[in-house]
């Protein structure tokens, strides 16, 4: 039962202090800063932005992601990866999105870096709001042979129409370069406004290769329809999936609880948010904290 003394539900956004100019001008000022403006743009219209390692603005992280990625994989699978000269990778030939790695964000302290980009997150808190939640991190390897994967979105149990605020943002860091000989991703442009899935073989004539080199951040709608063109090159291609939700959708991976209490001191508060530790949504008999700032302007705005 709650306390006489603790917030209601019905309270939580009384006198909140919300005023929706604020985000306004920060995230129009972060974008604007990063020089993001035209891919916010490009993002809105087409449902799909690269943005090139010079505006991802993170010297050295791709080696050391690409090192960190190769060392979870022998770890996981007792392989080691020649991404550059392989053949093939039996492994990964048996599934369209190749050989999966999920639940990658505590190998290495890199990936929570990579989290914490500045250009990743004026890009998430512009689609989904300063309260977004990482819902997944995960590795893919794809390899010569492998199956094209078919169109799709991601927009995962959501049934159509999908609303009218984005719930989903995909941003893959590339940590190999993207071709068409490479196996690109592929997407429809301007799909992401249709709100739905693809029907049977729709959007596949349409359908536009996406190019980028490693250290490329690949952002798109979770609405944008979306597959991949299989590899015909040798050699491997590598990267890392960061999807994010607005903070009512429930998380496919949960990394909460298996944070080190350390790490959350070491980093900026907002990890905290990203990885949906701030909201205690998973409270037991001492119930939710209504009084915490977060849960007063959640909901006022699609920015928040």
């Amino acid at each position: 039962m709650q306390s006489a003394d603790k917030p209601h539900a019905s309270d939580i956004h009384k006198a909140s202090g919300y005023d929706i100019r604020d985000d306004v001008h920060d995230i129009y000022g972060r974008l604007t800063r990063l020089g993001l403006a035209a891919h916010a743009l490009e993002l809105d219209i087409k449902g799909l932005t690269v943005i090139p390692p010079e505006t991802v603005r993170a010297p050295g992280i791709l080696e050391r992601a690409r090192e960190a990625f190769l060392k979870t994989y022998e770890r996981r699978h007792g392989d080691q990866l020649d991404y550059q000269h392989a053949e093939t990778l039996p492994a990964a030939l048996g599934s369209p999105i190749g050989k999966h790695m999920a639940w990658m964000l505590l190998e290495d302290p890199v990936f929570s870096e990579i989290l914490l980009n500045e250009t990743l997150l004026a890009m998430v808190h512009y689609r989904l709001g300063v309260n977004a939640t990482l819902s997944v991190m995960q590795g893919l390897v794809k390899a010569k042979g492998g199956l094209p994967l078919g169109l799709h979105t991601d927009e995962v149990l959501v049934p159509a129409p999908y609303a009218s605020a984005s719930g989903h943002l995909n941003v893959t860091y590339l940590l190999t370069d993207y071709s068409v000989e490479n196996g690109a991703l592929s997407y429809v442009p301007g799909s992401h406004k249709y709100k739905r899935l693809p029907v049977g073989d729709e959007g596949v004539d349409q359908a536009e290769a996406v190019v980028g080199a490693a250290g490329s951040f690949v952002v798109w709608d979770g609405a944008t329809w979306h597959g991949a063109l299989p590899r015909t090159a040798p050699g491997l291609r590598l990267n890392l999936i960061y999807d994010f939700i607005r903070p009512h959708l429930r998380p496919m991976e949960v990394f909460f609880d298996r944070v080190d209490p350390a790490d959350y001191e070491k980093y900026p508060p907002i990890y905290r948010t990203l990885l949906g530790q701030s909201l205690k949504y998973w409270w037991r008999e001492e119930g939710p904290d209504f009084a915490d700032v977060a849960w007063t302007r959640i909901g006022n705005s699609a920015f928040r």
